[in-house]
């Protein structure tokens, strides 16, 4: 969202909060390794099926995160963001534990009985959370035409461009052994829950009409994923394996797992479906699948949080480069609640600094400042 609509909303909104935060948690199992001897090999690192649990805070915009300015063309939906950590990253990570995956929050509203009359009443809601690089198959980002044409936009990750989430999923979930390739996991959700009615809740993150507020207090579901890996599994067999390696035995189902370019041929006519590779190597990106949930949480201020230098620095340059990032630029609020959430799971953390020992220093920041 350009400052300058952030602005005319902030004071449209005096006196609200202008982000609403969540609870989140997730218990999911995901892909990890072991390491097994093989006779006259040695050891080669086996995939292996682990459980972990992830925790922290949904942010969301101010506005409704299903709006957008469709006469902009290289308009994007402002983001929130999930501020979380793991076990793993506490363990493994030795820049922040704090990772942070921009995400959109869906969600929908409705009474079971007449409300008409009361001044506050309990909603059933139901909802989606598609957060990281998931949903990369519909229409291009900054697509006016998709927006015009209602279709969502909902592949938030990198690809090559940050490394905000490295260890999220342990010691394996870096960039590839020997050409610093990392993607970002997708955790894309739906559940039902509960929302409430009445003047005086906070009105994020949609508020329906003058009547009352509506807000979403919770949501729980299922959550499926898919993580990245620095290698893929190593199981030793004669006479097969992919060229330069010892037995690196993977393959798939059906096509779709390693999405690359395929030219096929139809009714006499050359077909090219292009696709996203989210492995860029076969076998490096891993499924993950469990439950979640958010909880309101109304306590979460930004009055004592501010950038510090480092953050103040780099959100200049990289104003000062895009303008003001249209395409892709967050509000500051919600930067800020941004850190609040990180804050609280590390105090030492920062959002010039959290990502910088990875690949792609400071990517996090370039892309989402």
């Amino acid at each position: 969202m350009k400052k300058l609509m952030f602005a005319a909303v902030a004071v449209a909104l005096a006196g609200v909060a202008s982000a609403a935060t969540y609870d989140y948690k997730a218990s999911v199992k995901y892909v990890d390794f072991k390491t097994v001897n093989v006779k006259n090999v040695g050891k080669v690192y086996v995939k292996q099926v682990k459980s972990t649990s992830l925790t922290g805070y949904l942010v969301t915009p101010v506005t409704c995160p299903c709006e957008y300015d469709v006469t902009v063309d290289t308009a994007l939906r402002d983001p929130g963001f999930l501020v979380v950590t793991s076990p793993l990253a506490k363990k493994y990570s030795k820049d922040s534990i704090v990772k942070l995956i921009p995400a959109n929050l869906l969600a929908s509203y409705w009474s079971t009985a007449d409300i008409s009359n009361k001044n506050k009443a309990t909603l059933e809601a139901q909802g989606y959370l598609f957060a990281g690089i998931g949903k990369a198959d519909v229409p291009s980002q900054g697509s006016q035409e998709t927006y015009l044409n209602g279709s969502p936009d909902y592949c938030f990750g990198e690809k090559d461009e940050s490394a905000a989430t490295r260890f999220l999923f342990g010691q394996f979930n870096m960039e590839e052994l020997g050409t610093g390739s990392f993607i970002e996991p997708f955790l894309d959700a739906a559940g039902f829950g509960k929302a409430t009615f009445g003047a005086g809740t906070s009105g994020s993150p949609c508020e329906f009409g003058t009547a009352g507020d509506i807000c979403l207090t919770s949501l729980a579901g299922s959550v499926i994923g898919g993580s990245f890996t620095c290698l893929p599994s190593g199981v030793y067999s004669t006479g097969r394996g992919y060229a330069g390696a010892i037995g690196f035995e993977e393959d798939w189902l059906c096509q779709g797992w390693d999405i690359v370019d395929q030219t096929g041929d139809k009714i006499g006519t050359s077909q090219v479906l292009t696709g996203y590779d989210y492995s860029q190597s076969a076998f490096l990106y891993n499924v993950v699948s469990g439950t979640w949930s958010i909880k309101a949480n109304g306590k979460i201020s930004i009055a004592d949080v501010a950038f510090d230098a480092a953050e103040l620095a780099d959100q200049a340059a990289i104003w000062g480069t895009a303008g003001i990032n249209a395409a892709q630029g967050c509000t500051d609020d919600e930067l800020l609640y941004v850190k609040a959430c990180g804050l609280k799971l590390d105090k030492k953390f920062s959002l010039a600094t959290f990502d910088a020992k990875s690949a792609y220093p400071k990517g996090f920041a370039a892309v989402w400042f």
